[in-house]
C-alpha cells in the first residue's frame, strides 16, 4: 500500500465530506431563514 496515495486519497474523501456538510448545513439554515 503506498501510503502517499493513501494519504491523499482520504484528504480528498474528507474535503469532499467537508464541502457537502457545509452545503447542506448551508441549505437547510437557508430555508430556515426563509419560512420564518
Amino acid at each position: 500500500v503506498h501510503l502517499p496515495s493513501l494519504v491523499r486519497d482520504g484528504g480528498r474523501v474528507a474535503a469532499l465530506g467537508l464541502c457537502s456538510w457545509i452545503v447542506i448545513a448551508g441549505v437547510s439554515y437557508g430555508g430556515v431563514l426563509l419560512t420564518t
